[in-house]
């Protein structure tokens, strides 16, 4: 689970970029404005609902900020709570690959929400309930 706002932001970049392959009119306010509508109504409640009907145990909720800060504790969570035990060789490829990204990062995705007409606070009065239900606003 990652703040909304920037998901939003995120989204919206990437739509963007993908329209710019095929056009030169790209028009980011209303890329923002049509994922604002669609993505939350259409995607990110109905699919928190249908997973809140599955029996325990069958889902293992992750935050983006746990997992950028401790990527491996936070999967072996996962697992944990899925009833699984994350495996030394994974935990070994884990520490490799993210050795290797640290060494070697890819460029950094730069978005923001005001390129899209979005106003965070607006996204987060929005969606309190999913903020504090999985704590995204600390």
């Amino acid at each position: 689970h990652r703040d909304p706002a920037e998901t939003l932001s995120s989204i919206s970049s990437l739509h963007a970029y993908a329209r710019s392959v095929f056009s030169t009119d790209v028009e980011a306010k209303s890329i923002g404005a049509e994922l604002s509508d669609s993505y939350m109504t259409r995607l990110l409640e109905p699919a928190v609902a249908a997973v809140d009907r599955l029996p325990a145990g069958r889902v293992s909720h992750v935050r983006a900020p746990d997992l950028s800060r401790d990527p491996v504790g936070t999967i072996a969570d996962a697992y944990r709570t899925l009833g699984m035990e994350l495996g030394n060789d994974a935990r070994t490829a884990m520490h490799g690959y993210l050795r290797e990204k640290r060494e070697k990062p890819a460029p950094h995705h730069v978005h923001g929400t005001e390129g899209f007409g979005l106003d965070a606070g607006v996204i987060h009065e929005r969606f309190a309930s999913y903020c504090a239900r999985f704590e995204l606003l600390r």
